[in-house]
């Protein structure tokens, strides 16, 4: 549950500092301001890599237009999150 925390308050300050980077909408700019318990993403899917020391957790599920199809993912290094990704031009699974 700590990372989910750590996750969502970095990918809510992030989204905050860079709306235009990540094409925020004005009817999402209320979902920034909320608690990290109702913040809207959600299916949270962590993915390890054997060959570094980063890690990734995709948010599969959000209301903001940024997660549609893909989600939004924040990669970690070690233990600290380095960046927010936009899944949007992502290739589909499988």
């Amino acid at each position: 549950m700590q990372y989910l925390e750590k996750t969502i308050l970095f990918i809510r300050d992030t989204l905050a500092a860079q709306p235009a980077k990540y094409k925020i909408k004005d009817t999402e700019y209320a979902y920034l301001k909320s608690d990290v318990a109702d913040f809207p993403l959600s299916s949270p899917e962590f993915t390890f890599y054997s060959y570094s020391d980063e890690w990734v957790i995709v948010f599969a599920e959000g209301k903001f237009k940024i997660c549609d199809p893909y989600g939004i993912a924040v990669t970690y290094r070690v233990t600290e999150p380095v960046s927010v990704e936009n899944m949007q031009d992502s290739e589909p699974f499988g």
